[in-house]
């Protein structure tokens, strides 16, 4: 082998090299903006993790809110109903006193 395939062959392997580095150089960039996004993802999750346990809090008040709403209800319909039962009474009264009166 003279000199010159030997120069050759070396400079076929330094660009080899210099592919391989430059390939590299890439792929590093490359991971460290894909480190960036899972950080800012993480980030993400953290705070949809602290909204949700807000939005729980919440929907346990809620849910409290409308037992009580619903217990309310169930004494005002009670109410209603002595109330109508009361004016319906009275109506029957007032109708029995007109006929004895219209007698």
């Amino acid at each position: 082998m003279n000199e010159n395939q030997l120069g050759v062959i070396l400079e076929s392997i330094l660009d080899k090299v210099n592919g391989i580095a430059e390939g590299q150089q890439i792929l590093a960039e490359g991971q460290g903006r894909l480190e960036k996004k899972v950080d800012r993802l993480e980030t993400k999750v953290e705070n949809l993790e602290i909204k949700m346990d807000v939005l729980d809090k919440k929907v346990d008040n809620l849910e409290t809110d409308v037992k009580v709403l619903k217990n309310d209800v169930k004494i005002i319909k009670s109410y209603m109903v002595a109330f109508d039962d009361g004016i319906n009474d009275h109506e029957r009264r007032i109708r029995t006193l007109e006929k004895a009166v219209q007698v």
